[in-house]
C-alpha cells in the first residue's frame, strides 16, 4: 500500500528578514539620528522665533516624550536633567501665553530648548533601531491617553489654546 502524497510544500525563505532583524539589533548611526532629531530641531527653531505651528509643538512635544521614555527603560542616559528642564520650559512657556498672551522667550528658556534640540541626536544615537521604534510606539500611546484622560496621572497633558494656532494671531518674521 503506498502512503498518501503530502500537500506540504516548503515556502521559500525571505532573504530580507535577516536584514531587518541585524537592522533592529544595531544602534543608530550619526546620519540616522541626525534625521530622526530634525523635526525637532526645526521646531525649536521655530518656537525660538515666536512662529511654530502645530506640527511644530507637536515634534517637539513627541520628541521630548521619546527621550523621556528611553531615559525611563534605561537604553539611553540624562544625566544633567535636560529632558526634565525643556519640559518644564515649555510648560512655562505655554502657560505664559495663556496668561499673558505672549509669545516671549526668556534667555534661560532659549538655551535650555536650544541644548535639548542639541543634544537630542546624541540621546538616541545612544539606542538601537527597535529599541527607538518601540519609544516612539509607546510615546504615541502615552500621548493619546493623556488625551484621552484616561492616562498616568504624573503625566500633564499641555493642550495650546485654538487662538494659539488661528490666523488671527499671526507669527511675525517667520520666514
Amino acid at each position: 500500500m503506498s502512503r498518501k502524497k503530502s500537500r506540504y510544500r516548503p515556502r521559500g525563505v525571505n532573504p530580507q528578514a535577516h536584514l531587518v532583524a541585524l537592522q533592529g539589533c544595531t544602534r543608530l548611526t550619526q546620519d540616522d539620528a541626525l534625521r530622526f532629531a530634525l523635526p525637532a530641531r526645526e521646531a525649536v527653531a521655530a518656537v525660538c522665533k515666536g512662529c511654530a505651528t502645530q506640527a511644530h509643538w507637536s515634534a517637539l512635544f513627541a520628541a521630548l516624550a521619546v527621550a523621556e521614555l528611553l531615559v525611563r527603560q534605561r537604553v539611553a542616559q540624562d544625566a544633567d536633567g535636560a529632558i526634565g528642564a525643556t519640559q518644564a520650559a515649555l510648560l512655562d512657556i505655554l502657560a505664559r501665553d495663556c496668561t499673558r498672551g505672549t509669545r516671549a522667550l526668556y534667555p534661560d528658556e532659549v538655551a535650555t530648548l536650544d541644548a535639548f534640540a542639541a543634544n537630542y541626536a546624541d540621546l538616541i544615537c545612544q539606542v538601537t533601531h527597535s529599541e527607538l521604534f518601540q519609544a516612539e510606539e509607546a510615546a504615541q500611546i502615552r500621548i493619546a491617553a493623556a488625551a484621552a484622560g484616561n492616562g498616568d496621572p504624573s503625566v500633564v497633558f499641555a493642550k495650546a489654546p485654538d487662538r494659539f494656532f488661528s490666523s488671527q494671531y499671526p507669527p511675525t518674521d517667520c520666514a
